[in-house]
């Protein structure tokens, strides 16, 4: 995602600095990332064209903070309890310039890196799935090391991301946790 995002020349086989819509976005963030300044990094795909749901991957720590700004932005009505309060939530959802915008914690990001994509524009294409199975050896999945005694376990697949339409996604980078 990150070098699809990133790439200025040619991604797929395409010049992406001929065609401005086959171009990913970069914006930087300094300081925590907040709501808004995730809605003004998501101008960015909406001026565009982006008119639909947008998926928000970003870090387990970054996900927690906008849980926090989202807990303390809550207002309490008719259905508050004084003995038992709940907070939290799975997942934050929210309407931005573009629609629906759904937060998702991801674990394997890095620190101070954030995807903004239209998951629907995107596709896992390749030749094989996941897999423990080595082509001709059957289903047994433990192989016999050659020089040792032992055995290895090996995952094979093929596969990788397209994009139908680069330029309505965003990376946003550069912020922090603290």
């Amino acid at each position: 995602m990150d070098s699809i995002l990133t790439t200025s020349a040619s991604l797929f086989g395409i010049v992406n600095t001929t065609y401005a819509l086959w171009k990913g976005n970069a914006v930087s963030v300094s300081g925590r990332l907040t709501f808004a300044k995730l809605l003004s990094a998501l101008n960015v795909p909406v001026m565009k064209g982006l008119q639909e749901k947008l998926t928000v991957f970003v870090p387990v720590a970054t996900w927690q903070n906008l849980n926090s700004d989202q807990a303390a932005l809550r207002r309490y009505d008719g259905s508050y309890s004084k003995e038992n309060a709940e907070m939290g939530a799975k997942n934050i959802k929210f309407i931005g310039q573009s629609g629906e915008v759904e937060i998702v914690a991801h674990p394997f990001l890095k620190e101070n890196e954030a995807f903004a994509i239209p998951v629907d524009k995107y596709r896992r294409c390749g030749a094989c799935e996941v897999t423990f199975k080595t082509p001709g050896k059957g289903d047994d999945i433990f192989l016999n090391l050659e020089n040792n005694f032992g055995f290895e376990i090996r995952c094979l697949t093929n596969q990788a991301l397209f994009p139908r339409l680069v330029s309505t996604s965003v990376k946003i980078y550069g912020f922090t946790n603290e």
